[in-house]
């Protein structure tokens, strides 16, 4: 079997609650700490899961039931380049969040719902299946992303999910660059053809700049 279609058992800390004090339990249920990862880990033989929540429970500890469809694949990048060759099919693309312009060779792609969440939290699951993504690197969960913006969001979710899944329509971030373009044209003209207003204009530039851009 490869690592890739294996389920692992992953039990860690919670709170107050310390694996080192049910060391002895769980080695004798197979498990082996991962030194690196400070947690106890276990190959799911599939019968096994109702043994790990119920001992989890009692016990107060966390577990996290790693499913191959909620894990990383190595070539969730490639897969993505495969299928979206950017603007007009010029390896051209724009930032899902915050709308920068950026070639193939600066771009990241990020996972809209976080490897981190879709393991750990059941609401995100249940985001996921209901938006027909059966896996985290599903062509919907993968999107374009600077490197600025990939490193802010992180694990983070809410907000950051919520501009992503937006922009990550490049047709957005056109109509954006447009309007910003109107924009800016139609307040040169304004302010040579009313310059007692100027300031009134550059203050109305910057209000709608800080609303487009609120980072």
């Amino acid at each position: 079997m490869s690592y890739s279609n294996i389920t692992w058992l992953r039990v860690s800390d919670l709170g107050k609650n310390k694996t080192y004090h049910y060391r002895n339990d769980l080695h004798k249920l197979g498990y082996e700490f991962d030194w690196n990862k400070k947690e106890w880990v276990k190959q799911s033989e599939g019968n096994d899961i109702e043994i790990a929540k119920t001992f989890c429970n009692q016990s107060r500890l966390k577990l996290v039931i790693d499913l191959p469809q909620y894990r990383r694949s190595y070539d969730y990048r490639k897969q993505f380049l495969e299928s979206n060759p950017g603007v007009f099919g010029k390896g051209f693309y724009f930032c899902s969040y915050c709308g920068k312009p950026i070639g193939e060779h600066g771009l990241e792609v990020d996972h809209l719902f976080s490897v981190n969440s879709a393991q750990n939290s059941a609401f995100v699951k249940w985001i996921m299946k209901k938006s027909g993504m059966d896996t985290v690197n599903h062509e919907k969960n993968i999107i374009p992303a600077c490197v600025r913006c990939n490193r802010r969001k992180g694990k983070k979710s809410g907000l950051w999910v919520l501009r992503g899944f937006i922009g990550q329509h490049q047709t957005y971030w056109i109509t954006h660059w447009i309007f910003m373009c109107i924009l800016i044209l139609f307040s040169i003209w304004f302010v040579m053809n009313h310059p007692i207003k100027a300031i009134d204009v550059l203050t109305f530039i910057r209000k709608s700049v800080l609303f487009l851009f609120p980072n």
